[in-house]
């Protein structure tokens, strides 16, 4: 199943900070989405920042708290390497993501880079079950296998 976009706004190439518009704002919260009834799908703004990270994981704790345990994809494959001050805020969040999100499919192409960010951010998260594909199937594939299991 593919995620439906549900903002008509397609976010830029640039940070976004509190100053957003509220179209802006919804667009980023619109980037979460649930692709089926234990799945919830997130696609990285372009360029992330704490204020699009924090915006984001709260809509993904929101959908957490809707459901049993699930799983979480989020697709890197548009976005670039996040700052220090993002990462530090990413790093946060995975600290304390939702205990029945019980594995994150990360997708990224073949992005080396955001590959080995990851790695670091989920080393220092509370969550002991993630995976890194490069494409979507994969990461669905790798989420299916732990959820059904």
């Amino acid at each position: 199943m593919k995620p439906t976009g549900k903002s008509a706004l397609q976010l830029e190439k640039r940070k976004y900070f509190e100053d957003a518009s509220a179209e802006e704002i919804t667009a980023i919260k619109n980037s979460v989405s649930l692709l089926d009834e234990q799945t919830i799908f997130f696609l990285e703004v372009p360029v992330i920042t704490p204020f699009s990270t924090n915006l984001a994981f709260d809509q993904i704790d929101l959908y957490a708290s809707k459901l049993g345990n699930c799983g979480l994809i989020i697709d890197l494959s548009l976005c670039k390497k996040p700052d220090s001050i993002a990462r530090r805020t990413i790093n946060d969040r995975f600290k304390k993501i939702p205990e029945n999100i019980i594995h994150v499919a990360f997708f990224t192409k073949q992005n080396i880079i955001v590959k080995t960010a990851i790695k670091f951010v989920m080393f220092q998260s509370i969550l002991d079950s993630y995976s890194v594909s490069s494409t979507m199937e994969e990461a669905t594939l790798a989420l299916n296998k732990i959820l059904n299991d």
